[in-house]
C-alpha cells in the first residue's frame, strides 16, 4: 500500500474500486463499506441503500489510488499527555474525544443522533461570517432559556421541516433525540444484519452498527473451553481450540420471539439481559494458533438466563467415540443420565421472523 510507484498503480486502483462512490451514485454489494445506508429496506429507490466513506476519505482514497502520496507512514499518532496540555487544548481533546465516539453514519434512524445532524442550518457556523474555526462543530443553540418548539402542526410536511422556522434551525433540549426511536431498545432490536433481512447470504454482513449492536458474538463460556488446557490424548488441541474460538452465538438469543413485535417488545423489558462485548487478551495457545492480541468477548450476560448448554455435553461425548477400549458400552439407562441436571434458560423464545 506503501508503493507510489506506477507499475502498482492497477493494483492500487483494483483498491480503490472497492469503495463505494460517495452518494448521490452508483453502489451496490460488491463494494465497501459493507454497511447499510439510510435508505436501506425503503420502497423508493435511492443511492443510500449503502453507506460509503466521506468525500474527505473517498478524496484521500483517489489520491492515494493515483500514486499523489507520500509513503510516510511510521506507526499510528499516539494520544496526548493530556494533563500537560493547556486548558484551551484540553477542551479541544475533549471534544475531539466526544466526537471520535460517534458513529457517524448510518442515520436509520440512527443510534446517538440522526438525520438532522446532516443539514447546515442545525450548525452555527452557518449562521455566521466566522470563518476562523471557532465555531467548527458547535451547534446553532435556541437562545438561553427558550423552549424548543414541539409543536408544527398536524403533519409535519417536508416545506416545514426544512423551511427557515423548521425544527431543525435551532437546538435545545430534546430538540436533536426526538427524531430517535421511542424507545431506543426497539430501534436496537431492529438494526440487524443480512443474517436476518437476507438468511441466504453466506457472511452476516453487511449490517448496521456492529461494534454497537453485534449480530453474532464470541460468549464467555466458548472463549473459556478454547484457552482452557486440552487433556485428551485423542483431542488435537489446535482444531479443539479453533471449535471452541470459532463459534458464534447470537447477540439478541435473550430477546427473540416468534415475530418482529415480539422481539422489540421483548428488548424492551429485557435488554438487560443481554452481554456486552468488551476486549479480553488472547492466552497464548490461541496467539500460537494465529489468533490477534486480543478478542473481542461477550461478558456480563444474565447467568440466570444462560442455562445449560447441552449441545456441548452430546459434542463431548460424541468425540469420547474416537478412543475404542475393551470396557462393556454402558446401558442405555447410564447414557441418558447426565451428571448433572440441565439448568433451562429463565427465557425461552423462538426464532420464527425469518
Amino acid at each position: 500500500m506503501a508503493d507510489a510507484s506506477s507499475e502498482n498503480r492497477s493494483w492500487r486502483q483494483q483498491v480503490f474500486a472497492l469503495f463505494r462512490p460517495v452518494s448521490p451514485g452508483p453502489g451496490s454489494q460488491r463494494q465497501i463499506p459493507y454497511i447499510y445506508g439510510d435508505l436501506f429496506g425503503e420502497t423508493r429507490d435511492g443511492d443510500l441503500t449503502f453507506l460509503s466513506v466521506t468525500p474527505t476519505m473517498y478524496a484521500h482514497l483517489e489520491r492515494w489510488a493515483a500514486g499523489a502520496f507520500a509513503a510516510d507512514w511510521r506507526e499510528p499518532p499516539s494520544l496526548p499527555n493530556f494533563p500537560a496540555l493547556a486548558a484551551d487544548a484540553q477542551v479541544a481533546q475533549l471534544t475531539r474525544a466526544g466526537l471520535t465516539e460517534c458513529l457517524g453514519g448510518p442515520f436509520h434512524p440512527g443510534i446517538e443522533l440522526t438525520w438532522p445532524m446532516r443539514r447546515r442550518e442545525l450548525w452555527a457556523q452557518h449562521h455566521s461570517d466566522e470563518r476562523d474555526g471557532r465555531l467548527l462543530y458547535r451547534l446553532n443553540l435556541a437562545p438561553e432559556g427558550e423552549a424548543v418548539r414541539q409543536d408544527f402542526g398536524p403533519q409535519l410536511t417536508r416545506e416545514t421541516c426544512l423551511g427557515p422556522t423548521g425544527p431543525i434551525t435551532a437546538a435545545g433540549p430534546g430538540a436533536l433525540t426526538r427524531w430517535l426511536g421511542l424507545p431506543w431498545q426497539t430501534d436496537e432490536a431492529s438494526c440487524n444484519s443480512s443474517a436476518d433481512y437476507s438468511p441466504s447470504t453466506y457472511l452476516s454482513f453487511p449490517s448496521f452498527w456492529g461494534a454497537r449492536v453485534p449480530d453474532q458474538v464470541l460468549s464467555s463460556a466458548a472463549f473459556e473451553r478454547a484457552r482452557a488446557d486440552a487433556t485428551d490424548p485423542f483431542d488435537d488441541p489446535k482444531l479443539q481450540r479453533l471449535k471452541h474460538a470459532l463459534l458464534r452465538e447470537d447477540w439478541l438469543r435473550d430477546v427473540r420471539g416468534r415475530t418482529y413485535y415480539e422481539r422489540i417488545d421483548n428488548m424492551v423489558q429485557l435488554w438487560a439481559t443481554l452481554g456486552m462485548v468488551e476486549p479480553r487478551s488472547t492466552p497464548q495457545a490461541l496467539r500460537d494458533i494465529g489468533f490477534p492480541d486480543t478478542v473481542h468477548v461477550e461478558t456480563g450476560r444474565d447467568r440466570a438466563n444462560a442455562g445449560s448448554d447441552e449441545k456441548i455435553a452430546l459434542i463431548t461425548r460424541i468425540e469420547s467415540l474416537r478412543e475404542r477400549t475393551a470396557e462393556p458400552a454402558p446401558s442405555a439407562a447410564g447414557l441418558e443420565a447426565p451428571p448433572e441436571p440441565p439448568t433451562p434458560p429463565r427465557h425461552q423464545f423462538r426464532q420464527g421472523e425469518v
